[in-house]
């Protein structure tokens, strides 16, 4: 995968993180995650991607007005990829995570492991 790709694929992830609108959401949670895709975090988990859908959903009802961005390069070797990123709340105060992923041979994310 070239890094243009990978850093298209994660900025698509990422957008999907920051996208409210529900129908703009799915419909880039389709190009960038498989439909089995795996998704985990410690307070989430989910299986496919109507159930991160449904995980974003509740994130943006929860911390509304909250964004996600990059805040590392993105490492990658084999089908794996490794990147760090930062919340920002509506308050101004952030909170910084790191993921860990695996793509799927048509180079989506079919996992991530979140932490923070």
């Amino acid at each position: 995968m070239t890094t243009d790709a990978l850093e298209t694929l994660i900025g698509g992830y990422l957008a999907a993180w920051n996208e409210p609108d529900a129908i703009i959401r799915q419909h880039v949670l389709r190009q960038v995650w498989t439909d089995e895709g795996h998704y985990t975090d410690p307070q989430s988990d989910g299986e496919g991607r109507d159930a991160l859908d449904q995980i974003i959903a509740r994130f943006h009802k929860n911390l509304a007005g909250s964004l996600f961005s990059l805040n590392s390069k993105i490492d990658y070797h084999h089908c794996f990829v490794r990147f760090a990123w930062t919340l920002k709340l509506p308050n101004g105060s952030t909170m910084n995570g790191m993921d860990f992923g695996e793509l799927s041979d048509d180079n989506r994310l079919c996992r991530i492991v979140g932490f923070f």
